[in-house]
Protein backbone atom coordinates (compact mmCIF):
# COMPACT_ATOMS: atom_id res chain seq x y z
CA UNK A 1 0.00 0.00 0.00
CA UNK A 2 0.94 3.68 -0.69
CA UNK A 3 0.47 6.26 1.39
CA UNK A 4 1.12 9.86 0.25
CA UNK A 5 0.92 12.41 3.46
CA UNK A 6 0.46 15.88 2.64
CA UNK A 7 0.05 18.85 6.04
CA UNK A 8 -0.65 22.02 5.17
CA UNK A 9 -1.89 25.37 7.17
CA UNK A 10 -5.59 25.81 7.34
CA UNK A 11 -7.56 27.39 9.50
CA UNK A 12 -10.77 24.95 9.06
CA UNK A 13 -11.55 22.88 12.68
CA UNK A 14 -11.19 19.59 11.41
CA UNK A 15 -8.92 17.84 9.33
CA UNK A 16 -9.34 16.23 5.93
CA UNK A 17 -8.11 12.88 5.28
CA UNK A 18 -8.99 11.11 1.90
CA UNK A 19 -8.57 7.29 0.96
CA UNK A 20 -8.22 6.71 -2.34
CA UNK A 21 -8.34 2.70 -2.86
CA UNK A 22 -8.96 0.54 -6.86
CA UNK A 23 -10.35 -2.28 -5.09
CA UNK A 24 -11.56 -3.29 -1.54
CA UNK A 25 -8.86 -6.10 -1.52
CA UNK A 26 -6.27 -3.57 -1.95
CA UNK A 27 -7.49 -2.65 1.59
CA UNK A 28 -5.60 -4.54 4.84
CA UNK A 29 -8.29 -5.60 7.34
CA UNK A 30 -6.27 -4.40 10.22
CA UNK A 31 -5.66 -0.89 8.59
CA UNK A 32 -9.39 -0.66 7.84
CA UNK A 33 -9.85 -1.14 11.35
CA UNK A 34 -7.50 1.52 12.55
CA UNK A 35 -9.29 4.04 10.32
CA UNK A 36 -12.40 3.13 12.04
CA UNK A 37 -10.87 3.14 15.37
CA UNK A 38 -9.23 6.60 14.89
CA UNK A 39 -12.22 8.29 13.13
CA UNK A 40 -14.52 7.31 16.37
CA UNK A 41 -11.90 8.70 18.81
CA UNK A 42 -11.18 11.68 16.82
CA UNK A 43 -15.48 12.17 15.94
CA UNK A 44 -16.30 15.60 14.13
CA UNK A 45 -12.71 16.70 13.93
CA UNK A 46 -11.88 14.48 10.96
CA UNK A 47 -14.12 14.31 7.76
CA UNK A 48 -13.03 11.41 6.04
CA UNK A 49 -13.67 10.66 2.41
CA UNK A 50 -13.33 7.09 0.56
CA UNK A 51 -12.14 7.44 -3.01
CA UNK A 52 -12.53 4.53 -5.41
CA UNK A 53 -10.12 4.98 -7.85
CA UNK A 54 -11.37 3.99 -11.50
CA UNK A 55 -10.55 4.07 -15.23
CA UNK A 56 -12.46 5.26 -18.70
CA UNK A 57 -11.90 3.01 -21.26
CA UNK A 58 -15.13 3.73 -24.05
CA UNK A 59 -13.26 2.46 -26.44
CA UNK A 60 -12.44 -0.37 -25.28
CA UNK A 61 -13.79 -4.00 -26.60
CA UNK A 62 -17.61 -5.14 -26.07
CA UNK A 63 -16.21 -8.12 -24.19
CA UNK A 64 -13.93 -5.88 -22.00
CA UNK A 65 -16.44 -3.21 -21.04
CA UNK A 66 -18.78 -5.74 -20.10
CA UNK A 67 -16.26 -8.23 -18.04
CA UNK A 68 -14.39 -5.17 -16.30
CA UNK A 69 -16.80 -2.09 -16.71
CA UNK A 70 -19.68 0.11 -15.79
CA UNK A 71 -21.75 2.20 -18.00
CA UNK A 72 -20.32 1.30 -21.56
CA UNK A 73 -16.51 2.00 -20.33
CA UNK A 74 -17.03 4.97 -18.36
CA UNK A 75 -16.17 3.04 -14.44
CA UNK A 76 -13.35 0.68 -15.27
CA UNK A 77 -12.12 -1.80 -12.27
CA UNK A 78 -8.21 -0.81 -11.78
CA UNK A 79 -7.69 -4.72 -10.47
CA UNK A 80 -6.39 -5.57 -7.17
CA UNK A 81 -2.34 -5.45 -6.76
CA UNK A 82 -2.06 -8.76 -5.86
CA UNK A 83 -2.77 -12.23 -6.42
CA UNK A 84 -5.31 -11.77 -3.67
CA UNK A 85 -8.79 -11.51 -5.96
CA UNK A 86 -7.97 -15.23 -7.18
CA UNK A 87 -9.11 -16.26 -3.65
CA UNK A 88 -12.63 -15.31 -3.93
CA UNK A 89 -15.05 -16.18 -6.71
CA UNK A 90 -15.91 -12.64 -7.80
CA UNK A 91 -15.51 -10.94 -10.87
CA UNK A 92 -14.21 -7.73 -11.78
CA UNK A 93 -17.75 -5.80 -12.52
CA UNK A 94 -18.95 -7.36 -8.82
CA UNK A 95 -15.60 -5.88 -7.10
CA UNK A 96 -16.34 -3.00 -9.06
CA UNK A 97 -20.10 -2.64 -7.73
CA UNK A 98 -18.28 -3.22 -4.02
CA UNK A 99 -16.66 -0.90 -4.03
CA UNK A 100 -20.14 1.59 -5.36
CA UNK A 101 -21.62 0.09 -2.61
CA UNK A 102 -19.44 1.27 0.22
CA UNK A 103 -19.14 4.40 -1.30
CA UNK A 104 -22.74 5.02 -1.55
CA UNK A 105 -22.97 3.49 2.41
CA UNK A 106 -20.62 6.03 3.46
CA UNK A 107 -22.54 8.67 1.91
CA UNK A 108 -25.28 7.45 3.49
CA UNK A 109 -24.26 7.19 6.54
CA UNK A 110 -22.17 10.45 6.86
CA UNK A 111 -25.65 12.53 6.04
CA UNK A 112 -27.33 10.73 9.25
Amino acid sequence: MKVDLEISHSDSEFVEVGLWYGSALDLDPKFLQGLYDYQHILQNNVKFTPHIITLQCPLCVFEVKEKECLSDGLYCLVPPKDEISKNFNVTDEGLLWENLYGRCLHEAIKDS
